[in-house]
């Protein structure tokens, strides 16, 4: 007797990586300018501001309207990238509507002992992080730095079944112009970072609305 089998991935969890290693001189100038406003901003520096971080400079949550050519052309590839992640089919076959973008972003600037607690980003659709100089990495130590993302099924890690992603951790080794996009509820952290160099970041929100609502 034929069968026909078909297995159904429910509930997958897009992630988004775009490699822009090409934009050297965008990234050149965005180190110039945060390291310049981290001097400028000393209150927020260890201690001075945390969320989910632990350590480190994060800048202010105002980082796109200081119209900083370097940072809107970053802008821009972000809205690229999200718009081209939201025409992916969903399981049904059917492309999303068109959105309008809400976006803000923050800059951080991590060094030795710096990392980011387990946290999600609440009442945003999507949230990323663009590596503008991902600092130095220490063979000895692995995970130093790593982004890991944890399986957001409650109980999967309970049964876990070797190579079938049941409770899997995924991470991220961050290098030089990675960008990273992921749905806001999806919870991860960052482990701490170890490198010689500062590890310098830009973190941001995304809420959608629906065009013409």
């Amino acid at each position: 007797m034929e069968r026909k089998i078909t297995v159904d991935k429910l509930f997958s969890t897009p992630l988004l990586k775009i490699d822009l290693s090409d934009k050297a001189l965008m990234n050149e100038s965005l180190c110039e300018f945060l390291l310049a406003k981290e001097s400028s901003e000393t209150q927020r520096r260890t201690g001075g501001v945390q969320k989910s971080n632990v350590a480190g400079w994060r800048s202010k949550d105002d980082l796109l309207q200081l119209n900083n050519p370097q940072v809107n052309l970053l802008a821009t590839e972000v809205s690229k990238a999200v718009g081209e992640l939201m025409k992916v089919p969903s399981s049904s076959g059917a492309t999303s509507s068109r959105y309008l973008f809400q976006m803000y972003a923050w800059a951080n600037v991590n060094r030795r002992g710096a990392y980011n607690v387990v946290h999600t980003h609440p009442n945003h659709h999507w949230a990323g992080v663009y590596y503008v100089r991902a600092g130095t990495n220490d063979v000895d130590k692995p995970l130093s730095g790593l982004l890991e993302f944890s399986d957001p099924r409650p109980g999967a890690g309970l049964i876990p079944v070797k190579d079938f992603g049941f409770g899997d951790r995924i991470r991220i080794q961050p290098r030089d112009g990675l960008l990273v996009i992921f749905p806001g509820w999806l919870p991860h952290f960052v482990h701490p970072y170890d490198g010689d160099d500062e590890r310098i970041s830009i973190a941001f929100n995304i809420k959608l609305e629906k065009a013409g609502a």
